[in-house]
C-alpha cells in the first residue's frame, strides 16, 4: 500500500525540482503521510469496523 503514495511524493520532488529548482512543498508532514498511509489503512482493513461493512454491503 505504500507504493502508491510513495510514488506521489517522487512525482512531486521530481516536479519540484523540474519547475522551482528547489524543494518546495514536499516537507516532513508529506513523507510522514506516506510511511504511515498504508499502516491505517492495514489496520483498518484488520478490524472490520461498520464502516466497512456498510461500504461492501451488498444491495
Amino acid at each position: 500500500m505504500i507504493v502508491m503514495p510513495g510514488e506521489g511524493v517522487v512525482l512531486a520532488i521530481l516536479i519540484s525540482l523540474i519547475f522551482t529548482h528547489d524543494l518546495k512543498g514536499v516537507r516532513e508532514g508529506t513523507i510522514l503521510s506516506v510511511l504511515f498511509t498504508g499502516r491505517w489503512v492495514d489496520w483498518f482493513q484488520q478490524h472490520d469496523f461498520f464502516l466497512g461493512r456498510f461500504l461492501t454491503s451488498e444491495s
